[in-house]
């Protein structure tokens, strides 16, 4: 029992490694979905979504890791026969084992516990039928011992884990024990009502924007700093200029670049964001690869300055916004301009309170 245990908790660290990466993969994107969906971000919604995103990595690390080395795979059969596990529990109580240490009834209970928490947030943060949880369960449990069962399709010569029908039996039970207890588990919130309708943007979508605006720029721009250069300008001047305000980022999270006063804000003073966006941000980067090309010559001081530019920079945003009324932000107080939400048509305004712009 103490081995299975330890197996157990072995594989409980691994998806908590794998989680914490699977949240820096889907933190911005959700955030775009919700802006794109819903026009705000919705806290139970969004919530429900990380711990989504975390309780499927979990369920993957628990069913498939650790992957054995291909030479070390000790070959396992299957179970097709329903209700296997009433054989396997009897046996253990007659090899001395207590019902409480049963491996076989430990292997049960803990595929139905698996699946209790996916059931509670398909039902309660997603608002899903229990018809609906049943059919998703089914086919999530299918897969994964389908997975098992052949390998992972053949990459190695035969099945590392046992393909057991009794697992699907339990996954699918577990799961439709939580979406029954879901209305009861309040600590997970549930999805709001409203959707946003236009106003000054919050930090949290322009952080969004920006996110996706640098993201976009570090990933195609690469190491190259003739590439870096040419899409900050594209990214931050060039495609808000002439496409009305917005660029990339701040479109996909509705938001547009206007006058203080509301009006549409001209190509100067677009022209003049972008480049003021843009140039500080290139010459960051452009000190930062010159320092780190003579890391070893230069004073340590002077091969952090780049962080500490940058944290400068940051700050100064997050400050200026945080204290100012209007949640300005510096490029917008030096070219006379702010971001606004775009409304949509059919934007409702009634439910913005359930959610953050």
């Amino acid at each position: 029992m103490l081995t299975v245990l330890d197996a157990f908790l072995d594989q409980l660290g691994r998806g908590a490694v794998f989680a914490l990466l699977a949240l820096a993969v889907v933190a911005i994107p959700v955030l775009v979905v919700q802006y794109r969906r819903f026009g705000v971000v919705d806290r139970g919604r969004a919530a429900g979504a990380y711990l989504f995103v975390v309780y499927a990595v979990f369920v993957v690390a628990l069913t498939l890791l650790p992957l054995p080395p291909p030479d070390d795979v000790v070959c396992v059969g299957r179970n097709l026969r329903p209700l296997a596990f009433v054989g396997a529990v009897r046996d253990d109580l007659a090899d001395g084992f207590s019902v409480l240490s049963s491996p076989a009834l430990f292997q049960l209970l803990y595929n139905v516990a698996m699946f209790v928490p996916g059931g509670v947030l398909l039902r309660r943060s997603f608002r899903w039928p229990l018809l609906h949880v049943f059919v998703a369960a089914l086919v999530a449990s299918v897969a994964i011992e389908t997975v098992q069962g052949t390998g992972i399709f053949g990459l190695y010569d035969c099945a590392y884990r046992v393909l057991d029908v009794d697992d699907v039996l339990a996954n699918v039970s577990g799961a439709v024990v939580g979406a029954l207890l879901a209305p009861a588990v309040v600590l997970v919130p549930r999805p709001g009502h409203g959707v946003a309708g236009s106003g000054r943007s919050g930090a949290l979508r322009r952080a969004t924007a920006a996110s996706v605006d640098f993201l976009l720029v570090g990933i195609l721009g690469g190491s190259d700093l003739a590439g870096t250069a040419a899409l900050l300008l594209l990214v931050f001047v060039a495609v808000p200029v002439l496409t009305g305000g917005a660029t990339p980022g701040q479109r996909l999270v509705r938001a547009t670049v206007v006058r203080a006063d509301g009006r549409p804000a001209s190509r100067n003073a677009l022209l003049q964001r972008g480049l003021l966006i843009s140039g500080s941000w290139f010459v960051t980067v452009a000190f930062s690869r010159w320092t780190g090309t003579r890391a070893e010559e230069l004073p340590g001081l002077v091969v952090v300055a780049p962080l500490v530019v940058v944290a400068v920079l940051v700050g100064a945003v997050i400050g200026t916004v945080a204290i100012r009324r209007d949640g300005r932000a510096p490029q917008d107080l030096l070219t006379g301009t702010e971001v606004l939400v775009r409304p949509q048509a059919g934007d409702r305004t009634a439910g913005a309170t359930d959610g953050t712009t």
